[in-house]
């Protein structure tokens, strides 16, 4: 049975969403003091502790809008899908910008960038000299805007924040579950999509999927 809206207090609502708004501020800010501290560290110790690729080389941005880069060495610590800060040598000074690791075979390194946040026109005509150092991706705005409209609205205030206060619970429907089961079946799935698949086809309210680069969220979630 789900809970009526006017069970909540709307003093606990608000506290509770305060509560929230303080956490994503201080996280941030932790963060970001935490790439602070290793961007004040000099190049070569960046580089030696794996927090950085110097000698990165600008090569060409390709039609899907991939940047690739070229690097002589890199004992770095990055994977696919990390922020990293591409940039001249400090990070703290422009030209800079952040990019997504999408390849990394070295001495190829492939990254996504976002066009609103580079002039890649700009970046070409200096190819040389870049270095990649780890990133810092502050979503901040966007979590306090949701939190925002989840306090604003009337699904925020019904089915999000009850959720998210754990007043309201998803529930599954097993028929629902094992219909899943076979649609994942049929589309070629393994066992983990399929699973996933299965689970938020026959779950009400809210699912969540999560897993690293590469696992098939995208293909499963279309």
């Amino acid at each position: 049975m789900q809970p009526r809206l006017d069970v909540f207090s709307t003093t606990d609502t608000k506290q509770f969403l305060d509560r929230l708004r303080r956490l994503v501020m201080d996280e941030a800010a932790t963060a970001r003091f935490a790439i602070e501290r290793i961007w004040s560290r000099p190049i070569p110790t960046r580089v030696a502790e794996g927090h950085a690729i110097e000698g990165v080389r600008i090569q060409f941005l390709d039609r899907d809008g991939y940047l690739h880069l070229m690097c002589d060495r890199n004992v770095s610590r990055f994977r696919e899908g990390d922020i990293l800060c591409l940039n001249r040598g400090d990070p703290f000074q422009m030209p800079q910008c952040m990019v997504t690791l999408e390849l990394e075979e070295t001495p190829e390194l492939i990254v996504s960038v976002n066009p609103l946040e580079a002039d890649i026109a700009i970046m070409q005509r200096e190819p040389n000299g870049w270095i990649l150092d780890e990133g810092f991706l502050d979503l901040s705005a966007y979590l306090l805007d949701a939190l925002d409209e989840a306090g604003d609205t009337a699904i925020g205030r019904e089915r999000i924040l009850p959720l998210l206060m754990g007043n309201l619970r998803p529930t599954m429907d097993v028929p629902h579950y094992e219909r899943g089961l076979a649609l994942g079946e049929s589309f070629a799935l393994n066992w983990s999509q399929t699973e996933a698949l299965a689970q938020a086809y026959a779950t009400n309210l809210v699912y969540l999927i999560q897993g690293p680069p590469g696992t098939g969220k995208t293909m499963l979630a279309s």
